[in-house]
């Protein structure tokens, strides 16, 4: 964040730069927004707008996990007893700060309409609470004290604002929650800081400085909370983006339709290459198989040729035929009833005539020292002869 715009103590309002010393621009000065409209051309989220804290609740809020989901929705409702206004003119806007809880900040609906109507205001995505601006640190409060007014920051979700005669008062009662380890005070000389009680006289280390030295010691602020949620959320400048980049997503969209129409032409062409090699296909098979039925030439064709020249099935069936009838020959007394031969397993069933068991298995026994895969499926008796059904197949 590199500047913020807020009212300073005359109500007038301001562009301030988070520098030392850096001079407050009124934004009705044409070189103040035309400096906002620079950091905000450059980048949106460099700028924040420091909603005045006198104008604030701040509360905290246990999220029980049944609310988690719903808590936009809820949180109103959750709230209402512990507020004194009705919650339809009320905003809130929250922020986690552990898992089970979270720091809520309400405003009027009517003060964010307001601000909403300002140009320079309206135009800044991040509205934060002033003093939620100030430094934070576990067991410090930091006080910021002006002619009229105080800011001063309690913990990371606990801040006022309040009159300089009742900033002793303020404090012993925020004491009475949790007692601080250091007050931190800024102010342009120690005689501003009115009497306090002892116990918070001792903690309290003074410097000289204003609201800016003091929001400039706190370090960066990676998730705000930022009153610009719900109905006032940021809307993005989609016109002024569209005004700036027209001519470079037309570009864009030219060369699209550029790519779009060449990829289109190269299927087409290539759809109509593929037409004539079908047909090409088509007219070669036609004029070795004028007849029969034409489905996937090329499938067809390597068939044809398969059964011409022979196939390994073919093959396969020769060789497990050869094989088998050497394992026969070697086992004296048997014979080959029955021969079938499935091509889609490649298996040969046989069913032999065998003098006893004891030939049968020795036939088995050949076949596979022969390297082929026997087993025996069937066997009966037959008269004097056993008759057995076995099916072979290469190993």
């Amino acid at each position: 964040m590199k500047a913020v715009l807020r009212y300073d103590e005359s109500g007038v309002l301001v562009l301030q730069y988070l520098r030392v010393n850096a001079p407050a621009l009124p934004i009705a000065t044409p070189d103040g927004m035309a400096q906002l409209n620079a950091l905000l051309a450059e980048d949106r989220s460099s700028v924040a707008f420091a909603v005045p804290s006198e104008t604030l609740s701040f509360l905290e809020h246990e999220v029980s996990k049944a609310e988690r989901k719903v808590l936009a929705q809820s949180l109103p409702f959750s709230l209402e007893d512990r507020l004194a206004q009705d919650i339809d003119e009320l905003h809130f806007a929250f922020r986690w700060i552990a898992d089970d809880r979270v720091s809520v900040a309400v405003v009027s609906k009517g003060r964010m309409q307001e601000w909403s109507q300002e140009p320079a205001i309206a135009k800044v995505s991040q509205w934060i609470p002033d003093t939620l601006l100030l430094p934070s640190e576990p067991g410090q409060w930091v006080v910021v004290i002006e002619d009229s007014r105080c800011f001063v920051r309690l913990s990371e979700s606990a801040a006022f604002v309040c009159p300089r005669d009742l900033l002793a008062a303020f404090l012993q009662s925020s004491q009475a929650q949790v007692a601080p380890e250091r007050i931190l005070v800024f102010s342009a000389s120690e005689s501003m800081l009115p009497a306090l009680p002892p116990e918070l006289e001792d903690k309290v280390v003074s410097r000289r400085g204003a609201w800016l030295d003091a929001a400039i010691m706190s370090s960066e602020i990676s998730e705000p909370l930022n009153l610009r949620q719900g109905d006032f959320v940021a809307v993005l400048p989609w016109v002024s983006w569209w005004s700036q980049w027209r001519w470079v997503a037309a570009a864009l969209f030219a060369g699209v339709a550029v790519q779009a129409g060449v990829t289109f032409a190269g299927l087409q062409q290539a759809e109509q290459v593929n037409l004539e090699l079908r047909q090409g296909i088509e007219g070669r098979y036609r004029e070795a198989y004028p007849q029969g039925a034409l489905v996937d030439p090329q499938k067809q064709l390597e068939r044809q040729l398969l059964s011409l020249r022979g196939d390994g099935q073919r093959s396969g069936f020769v060789s497990l035929l050869d094989r088998t009838g050497l394992a026969l020959q070697s086992i004296p007394d048997t014979q080959m009833v029955t021969l079938n031969y499935s091509d889609r397993n490649e298996q040969l069933s046989i069913t032999v005539l065998a003098p006893d068991f004891a030939a049968v298995e020795s036939i088995r026994s050949e076949l596979v020292k022969g390297g082929l895969q026997a087993e025996l499926d069937s066997s009966s008796a037959q008269g004097d002869q056993v008759r057995a059904r076995l099916k072979v197949e290469a190993n």
